[in-house]
């Protein structure tokens, strides 16, 4: 079935197509739906813009239904060739794509896999049915046997074509509470799984499940454990821990032949996961951002009339000794949420910036001016600056700011004492207009898991006790380097301590030139 409501593209897409299989075709989403509920079909070509139901939306219903809900769907598209609509589109059960103008021999081959998938589905189960009676009669004479064995076999042999050429490894296994699931590999494409799994599929079979993350395997064991007969399915994404990497995430289908038995696949959507939680995490940072841009905004313009009454009080009333320290305090609360409300900008990107050159050496001098008293004998700080001939080309309030706090955040991860180790130099390889200078910043503590690493950066996310932190000191120094130009960088080294490192454009100090 062809969706689309152009008709001259109804009338070119049939003409391409005719020739595989009867075409039906449809100028809207709902006269699609009105059609599935007549027929069956091989696979739909949707249209992803339409009027009143797009494809998006008219794809959404069709895997409602439980009738209509594998019937592969092509989306067809002139734009959004961006990333998020592909994948917008494959999470409502898009198994590809095609871009107008339609290549009419790429479409033709599309399209006759999933013609010959079904007419397959159908010629097995016609054969089913076929040894069913055939069963029933005894068998017929011995050359109608021979043949149909024949038939069979090709029917086999074309179906493990197919199957070997899907990037999905499939797999024989059987369930017990003791043993868990073992499983035996039967088929498929083992290079479609990264590395170390392939290797283990080859390898190690029986203890596949131990590499299971342990938080996920109660999900696993359920899924297969629970009461069902023959023909009912499993379906379970889970994690898989590799030797010296970040786990896999694989997705395992299977149904159930028999009371222990089951048949299943194994596919890698590593990628596919990463993706999608990059995209969640940004849309809750960008989300977030914009509410904590316009608080910090409501907040400034109350401190401004605070601060103003404080100053009329200090001119226009004589104050005793007592009195004149208490002013001195509200005027030092207010000098705390003036700071406050810079970091809060700072992370929602929204802070106004004056970026101007500062030298490696005098920004070393006004941070130490600041972190002295703040440091004892206990927290040496050594610096490293081998970029005397560059300058920063950032805001220098801010940068001072972002520097002391990651100071301030290493000296709190060393609570026995420790070195403090600060570099700024020129990447070996720089590549980008924002590894012009770094800043790494590196301290001696228990580092930060990696569970959690990419974690820290997020606002109001703190791994200090309660009443120690705020949670805004990495998210205010992500904002600022992404605000400026460059980007921030945090890793936990295997010996141990955190090295948080800072990329931001800069320029020759004798040419002026932008680096």
């Amino acid at each position: 079935m062809i969706v689309d409501d152009d008709e001259r593209n109804l009338l070119a897409l049939t003409e391409v197509l005719d020739s595989l299989a009867e075409v039906v075709t449809a100028t809207s989403g709902r006269d699609a739906l009105r059609a599935l509920l007549r027929e069956d079909f091989a696979v739909i070509l949707l249209d992803v813009f339409m009027p009143e139901m797009d494809g998006y939306e008219t794809a959404g219903f069709i895997r409602e239904r439980d009738q209509t809900a594998r019937i592969p769907i092509i989306f067809l598209s002139a734009v959004n060739k961006e990333t998020e609509h592909l994948m917008r589109g494959y999470a409502m059960g898009a198994v590809d794509y095609v871009f107008k103008p339609v290549d009419a021999l790429v479409l033709h081959s599309k399209a006759a896999v999933f013609v010959d998938l079904y007419k397959l589905r159908r010629e097995i189960e016609e054969r089913n049915r076929a040894e069913i009676v055939l069963q029933e009669a005894k068998f017929r004479a011995e050359e109608q046997r021979l043949e149909i064995e024949r038939e069979l076999q090709a029917t086999r042999l074309r179906q493990a074509a197919i199957l070997n050429s899907l990037p999905v490894v499939l797999f024989e296994a059987t369930y017990s509470e003791k043993d868990g699931l073992r499983r035996r590999v039967v088929g498929g494409d083992r290079s479609a799984l990264s590395g170390d799994a392939a290797a283990w599929l080859r390898d190690d079979e029986a203890r596949w499940e131990d590499q299971i993350l342990a938080e996920d395997r109660p999900a696993v064991a359920s899924e297969y454990a629970k009461p069902c007969g023959k023909g009912d399915r499993a379906s379970v994404r889970y994690r898989w821990a590799t030797a010296d990497g970040p786990p896999l995430y694989l997705l395992e289908q299977a149904v159930r032949v028999d009371d222990r038995a089951w048949v299943g696949s194994i596919t890698d959507v590593t990628a596919q996961s990463l993706l999608e939680n990059q995209l969640l995490q940004a849309q809750k940072l960008d989300a977030l951002g914009q509410l904590t841009g316009g608080v910090a905004h409501d907040f400034n313009n109350l401190l401004a009339a605070v601060l103003g009454g404080i100053q009329l009080l200090a001119r226009r009333t004589n104050l005793d000794q007592s009195q004149q320290a208490i002013l001195d305090q509200m005027r030092e609360a207010v000098d705390q949420g003036i700071a406050l409300v810079k970091s809060l900008l700072a992370f929602a990107r929204k802070q106004p910036l004056s970026p101007t050159s500062i030298d490696p050496e005098t920004l070393r001098k006004s941070v130490m001016g600041l972190v002295d008293h703040a440091l004892d004998t206990t927290f040496p700080v050594d610096w490293t600056v081998t970029a005397e001939d560059h300058a920063f080309f950032a805001d220098p309030s801010q940068l001072t700011l972002v520097l002391l706090n990651l100071i301030i955040n290493a000296r709190d991860a060393m609570p026995g004492g420790g070195t403090i180790s600060i570099v700024i130099d020129r990447p070996s390889e720089p590549s980008t207009s924002a590894d012009g200078l770094r800043i790494v910043v590196a301290d001696e503590g228990p580092g930060i898991p990696a569970e959690i690493l990419d974690k820290v950066t997020e606002p109001f996310f703190t791994t200090k006790p309660p009443g120690k932190g705020t949670g805004l000191g990495l998210s205010m120094a992500a904002g600022f380097a992404e605000q400026s130009g460059g980007k921030l960088l945090i890793s936990a080294p295997p010996n141990g301590g955190t090295r948080v490192e800072i990329k931001l454009p800069a320029r020759r100090v004798d040419c002026d030139e932008d680096l």
